[in-house]
C-alpha cells in the first residue's frame, strides 16, 4: 500500500546470538511525531512496528539487567523493514 505505513520487524539477541524475551522495543526518535507504543518481545524476542510515515527513525530496545541498544533504520511508505537487535 503505497504511502501507508511501513511495518518495521526482527528479533532481538542477546552476545550470545539467543533471542531476548521481555525485551521492549521503541521508537526513540524519528520525522514527526512518534506514537507512544512499544512492542514486547516473545519467547523468540521477535517483535513488530508500524511507522507512520516514511523516514529515518531511530529504534531502541531495553531489556532488564543490559544497557539500552539504539538501531537507525530509513524505511520507505508501505514496505516492510527487518532490523535485528543486538545485546553487547
Amino acid at each position: 500500500m503505497p504511502g501507508g505505513p511501513a511495518i518495521v520487524n526482527g528479533i532481538v539477541r542477546d552476545a550470545s546470538g539467543a533471542p531476548v524475551d521481555g525485551a521492549r522495543v521503541l521508537f526513540a526518535d524519528g520525522p514527526g511525531a512518534l506514537p507512544d507504543v512499544a512492542a514486547l518481545t516473545g519467547a523468540g524476542g521477535q517483535f513488530t512496528l508500524s511507522a507512520p510515515v516514511a523516514g529515518t527513525y531511530r529504534i531502541q530496545c531495553v531489556a532488564d539487567g543490559r544497557a539500552p541498544v539504539d538501531v537507525e533504520v530509513t524505511i520507505r511508505p508501505g514496505e516492510s523493514q527487518r532490523v535485528d537487535v543486538g545485546f553487547r
